[in-house]
């Protein structure tokens, strides 16, 4: 049974509220009841209510104040107010302290009062069962990753056989072949921050493992180990050998299908290489840092997935005395603000690189040292040290090179985004009103949010909408409205979570687009 605590400092008023509804029969229990804000903190501590019911205008400490405080005790409790203040500016205060209801005391009704207890109760059921199932699964799996770090470092470190099988079966495996296959993924950072930012990275990783995981339960239990560089993986498979079946072939399926499922959810691409027959896990350390070199010795291919061979390992030059005119010519092309030119002599720098056989290593050095100097002749701080930090484990060189030069389009505005960019569908304008619903949403601001040009956009909109932005805003914001109003929502609170300043201009509006008043439309359901 759920606790109440109502509060307010008109006495009557009070002993009405405890005394209008059969509280039991919504499995509900008033356990305090305060008419002073001083009193009702004290009491809050004392009984720790899942449910507050509150007046607004009282003496000492408001019922807004109060509500942020007792907020800020317990941020799960329910607030409903009930007041006789129509102030949208309360209004709007109980709005952003996400309260279930705001009340109007003299339009009270046992069902009105009945209707926001059920909302509060079904709120607070449906917060708990998330935070509940958000604590175990975040708790099995930090558990499931710290295992797994420790068997990495067991396999790749100081092997000890019999720990590395009582881990194995905390996450529920067990290694009973002696016969292992390894394979290294990478995700494409290029196409990565493409479709995402820097800041991504992380979940990023953890949706491709996740995606990998489930695309090895339909195949075989394969063991994922994230690596400690987001973005990067082991796999190991222990199989039983079977002359009817080419696990290598099995395991490059498996992996082109995650490549795939990747690509379709994620957006982005990935590079894998896999090792052949390994016997015992004492082979797993030396296999993996073949692996390692195997992926540098493709650095200047171009390859997706590939296969640990037995070719002679690549013989690299040192000598990039040719990259002092390569910069030379960088920054020339800079003084100009020419990007075409930024871009071809990043690419003339590459094909150098990649002809020559430059080891890796001292390519990754000098574009990150010639970026550097782009970076200080703009003044530019913002995600430079990102890239830098990501550049010496990127394992192509033309992944590489397409960072670079996404890096140099941002430099100084040299692209003018409003003029370049695909003209926005009317989907990606809604979405933005569906995210600023609660705000003044303007032509201005979605421009901004496009990078194009405010005028450019108004005439865009009424071109491929047949009415003028504002009026399409009202439109979709009354449609949300009648959705709100059958869910039970009171015309007060409609009109804040639409962004409307006031009760009476909100009503005007969707008279305007409805053809009825919005008590009209909530009494005709």
């Amino acid at each position: 049974m759920r606790k109440v605590m109502i509060i307010d400092d008109d006495v009557p008023m009070l002993r009405y509220l405890e005394r209008m509804i059969d509280w039991e029969s919504l499995h509900l229990q008033v356990v305090a009841t305060a008419f002073s804000s001083v009193k009702a903190l004290e009491l809050f501590r004392e009984k720790d209510p899942d449910i507050v019911i509150t007046d607004i205008g009282m003496p000492q400490i408001d019922g807004i104040e109060l509500a942020t405080r007792v907020r800020e005790i317990n941020p799960a409790v329910r607030l409903i107010f009930v007041t006789c203040h129509e102030d949208f500016g309360y209004a709007r205060s109980a709005m952003h302290l996400q309260a279930d209801d705001y009340l109007i005391k003299y339009e009270l009704t046992t069902e009105k009062l009945m209707g926001s207890l059920q909302k509060a109760s079904k709120l607070a059921d449906e917060s708990r069962e998330r935070i509940d199932q958000l604590s175990f699964r975040e708790e099995l799996e930090h558990h499931k990753d710290q295992i797994k770090k420790q068997l990495w470092r067991l396999l790749s470190g100081k092997l000890d056989e019999q720990k590395v099988s009582q881990l194995l079966q905390k996450i529920g495996m067990r290694w009973e072949q002696p016969r292992f296959m390894l394979a290294a993924a990478t995700v494409d950072y290029a196409s990565l921050l493409e479709h995402y930012h820097y800041e991504d990275l992380d979940l990023i990783h953890y949706a491709f493992y996740n995606i990998a995981e489930e695309t090895a339960a339909d195949w075989a239990p394969v063991l994922i180990i994230p690596q400690e560089q987001a973005g990067k993986f082991v796999f190991i498979l222990n199989y039983r050998p079977n002359l009817a079946v080419n696990i290598r072939k099995e395991f490059e399926a498996y992996l082109e299908k995650l490549r795939e499922k990747i690509k379709s959810y994620l957006k982005i691409e990935m590079r894998g290489i896999i090792s052949g027959e390994l016997n015992g896990l004492g082979a797993i350390k030396t296999v993996h840092e073949q692996l390692m070199e195997a992926q540098q010795a493709l650095y200047y291919k171009p390859w997706t997935i590939s296969h640990l061979s037995d070719d002679a390992p690549s013989i690299w030059t040192v000598n990039d005395q040719e990259f002092k005119r390569y910069k030379d010519e960088l920054l020339q092309a800079n003084e100009k603000q020419d990007l075409s030119s930024l871009e071809a002599v990043l690419e003339r720098m590459e094909n150098y690189a990649r002809t020559v056989m430059l080891k890796p290593q001292l390519y990754v050095y000098h574009l990150s040292q010639m970026l550097r100097s782009l970076d200080y002749e703009w003044n530019i701080q913002h995600e430079k040290e990102h890239l830098h930090a990501l550049l010496p484990h990127i394992i192509s060189s033309r992944e590489a090179l397409q960072l670079a030069k996404q890096h140099v389009g941002k430099l100084g505005g040299m692209q003018d985004r409003g003029e370049t960019m695909k003209e926005p569908r009317l989907h990606e304008i809604n979405e933005y009103i569906s995210t600023h619903l609660a705000e003044n949403v303007s032509s201005v601001s979605v421009a901004n949010h496009l990078y194009l040009n405010p005028s450019y956009f108004s005439r865009y909109f009424k071109k491929i909408a047949g009415i003028n932005f504002t009026e399409y805003v009202h439109r979709y914001k009354m449609d949300i409205a009648k959705q709100l109003f059958e869910q039970g929502e009171s015309v007060e609170m409609v009109a804040i979570k639409l962004g409307y300043s006031d009760r009476t201009y909100f009503s005007k509006v969707f008279k305007k687009y409805i053809g009825i008043s919005p008590l009209d439309y909530k009494s005709n359901k």
